[in-house]
Parts: structure tokens; C-alpha cells; sequence
């Protein structure tokens, strides 16, 4: 069985390999995310913070949206979790 969990507190949950599976295909294929490693180390927080941006809430799998956090600005949501973002990016950087 593979990773289900992700983030240092456990804030991204899949409930199960189709799930995971699901995120993973749409992570990987669209252009409305943007994966972002952003330097906040340097403005005073303790590390720096790699992100996954949505653009867009249509088509994106529940099991994904359920797991952000709100957006600002032209970002509808967000999700926080270094472990998935190192994937996700493993991911797209094959293609």
C-alpha cells in the first residue's frame, strides 16, 4: 500500500489508492496548478514552504479539494505539504 498521508501534521488525506490515484493523474496532467517553492526563510519563517496552487476548482477531484486551504487572489485554494509536492513535481517533471 502506498502513502495515503501527507504534511508534517497530516493535512492532505487520501482515503484510499483510488483516491490517491485519482489526485495524482489530474496533479500531474493540468496547467491550472502551479507548484511553487517559495523562499519565505528568507522574510523571517523558519523554512522555506513548497505549495500547489489551483488556478481553477473545475475538474479538480474532490479528494483534492477537500484537503486545500483558501486562496487569494487568483488562486481558488492551496495545500501545504512538502512530501506531495516532491511527488507531484517527480511527476510532472517526466512528462
Amino acid at each position: 500500500m502506498s502513502k495515503l498521508v501527507y504534511g508534517k501534521q497530516g493535512q492532505v488525506r487520501f482515503a484510499n489508492e483510488d483516491e490517491k490515484r485519482e489526485a495524482m493523474e489530474y496533479l500531474a496532467r493540468s496547467a491550472d496548478i502551479e507548484l511553487r517553492f517559495e523562499r519565505n526563510d528568507e522574510q523571517g519563517a523558519w523554512t522555506p514552504e513548497k505549495r500547489i496552487y489551483f488556478h481553477s476548482s473545475q475538474g479538480v477531484p474532490e479528494c483534492l479539494s477537500r484537503n486545500w486551504t483558501a486562496g487569494t487572489g487568483s488562486v481558488v485554494g492551496r495545500i501545504n505539504a512538502a512530501d506531495l509536492y516532491d511527488e507531484v513535481k517527480e511527476l510532472r517533471d517526466r512528462d
